[in-house]
């Protein structure tokens, strides 16, 4: 049985709310870097600054995109482990 697959969209620039939208009509996952923290849609208003993957990157569907906002100071590669949860096409260099 294939997996399905689905496209990273482009997240940054836009708010919580928006990414968390976004994200799910692309059929992905959008999360903030801490895996405790509150849901993109009550944080609201904040402004996606950067994410991971990139956008185009093409990872199975339902894998996690990982956000950052103003003043985030985790990693990107620190947030839920996409390379090995979704099969994800970007390689490292």
């Amino acid at each position: 049985m294939a997996m399905e697959r689905a496209v990273v969209p482009d997240l940054v620039g836009l708010t919580a709310r928006e990414a968390h939208n976004r994200a799910y009509y692309a059929g992905v996952l959008a999360c903030g870097v801490d895996p405790d923290g509150p849901p993109l849609v009550v944080i609201g208003a904040k402004v996606v600054t950067a994410q991971h993957p990139a956008p185009g990157t093409v990872v199975e569907r339902r894998a996690f995109v990982t956000v950052l906002f103003a003043g985030d100071r985790a990693p990107l590669h620190g947030a839920p482990d996409n390379d090995r949860l979704s099969g994800a096409s970007e390689v490292d260099e």
